[in-house]
């Protein structure tokens, strides 16, 4: 069972993961328009 503190942990790594998996996303959809 997750305590508070974990279960916290576990979920501003998945947004910080799918904020840079964003990011990515975005760059490469800029550098692909420059093109």
């Amino acid at each position: 069972m997750l305590d508070r503190n974990q279960l916290r942990a576990v979920a501003f790594a998945a947004t910080f993961l799918a904020s840079l998996g964003g990011t990515v996303r975005i760059v490469e959809a800029y550098s692909a328009m420059r093109t």
